[in-house]
């Protein structure tokens, strides 16, 4: 927890006497919460154990924001979801549709699609980062692997004679 102190002098706009002949002070007080981010558990290509994504390829990636007893994925401000490289990518493309439980703790959880070139990612990359705000107020913030392919381009074969 932080605070500030802001004050100011309200001035008489006549400045009659050659002085303020209203001057007040007045203080106000900021309280500033710092509130730490909320760590919960994604799933990248859902049902998919290598949360592979062919950078070349694939022009959308699934991300589930998984329930836990302390964590309702449903409660995430749908705007304020950014995935991708470093967690600032704006790359929603959809989200929501028919609840689903894929982490089988009984909660439904929150799949939300993404645009794989929004992500910016680069191919040395190895994880995938998500942050997003709950209507609380709180940050989330979630990272887990990814495996990034991209095309490989066909041998070159020569033709013609060999110097």
């Amino acid at each position: 927890m932080g605070g500030a102190a802001i004050g100011w002098r309200r001035r008489d706009p006549l400045h009659r006497w050659g002085r303020p002949a209203a001057a007040a002070l007045v203080v106000a007080s900021l309280v500033l919460w710092a509130l730490p981010s909320l760590e919960v558990d994604i799933d990248v290509q859902p049902r998919d154990g290598g949360n592979a994504i062919d950078l070349s390829r694939d022009p959308l990636v699934s991300v589930a924001l998984l329930s836990s007893p302390t964590f309702d994925p449903h409660v995430v401000l749908l705007p304020s979801i950014r995935f991708g490289r470093t967690g600032t990518e704006a790359s929603l493309s959809t989200c929501g549709g028919p609840s689903v439980d894929l982490n089988d703790d009984g909660r439904p959880d929150l799949v939300c699609v993404f645009v794989v070139r929004k992500a910016a990612w680069r191919s040395a990359d190895a994880t995938g980062t998500l942050r997003a705000r709950t209507a609380y107020g709180l940050s989330i913030e979630a990272t887990a692997p990814v495996t990034l392919r991209t095309a490989e381009l066909p041998a070159l074969r020569r033709t013609g004679p060999r110097l």
